[in-house]
């Protein structure tokens, strides 16, 4: 994530200085707010990063250890897992 945050100061210091170059160039809007769209994208990437982090709590590691964990269920709960003795009509 530390490449994205720099990223994003490239975007913002190219767009500062292709907005500060523009009078002598031309106005071409593409060549200009290219780095604010890029910005706009990675932007996003992080917030989708960041939010979902917090989402999980950050967690670190796979909740369920082994598969048996989650193919356990009550006894009163039908079975999630097909058992190999049951046959399919």
């Amino acid at each position: 994530m530390a490449n994205q945050f720099r990223a994003l100061l490239s975007y913002v210091a190219s767009f500062v200085t292709r907005f500060s170059m523009w009078p002598g160039r031309g106005f071409d809007r593409r060549y200009l707010l290219w780095p604010l769209f890029l910005l706009t994208i990675e932007s996003g990437n992080i917030m989708g990063k960041l939010d979902g982090l917090l989402m999980t709590h950050c967690y670190r590691h796979y909740p369920f250890r082994s598969s048996r964990l989650i193919a356990r269920t009550k006894t009163s709960e039908p079975s999630l897992m097909p058992s190999a003795t049951t046959e399919n009509a």
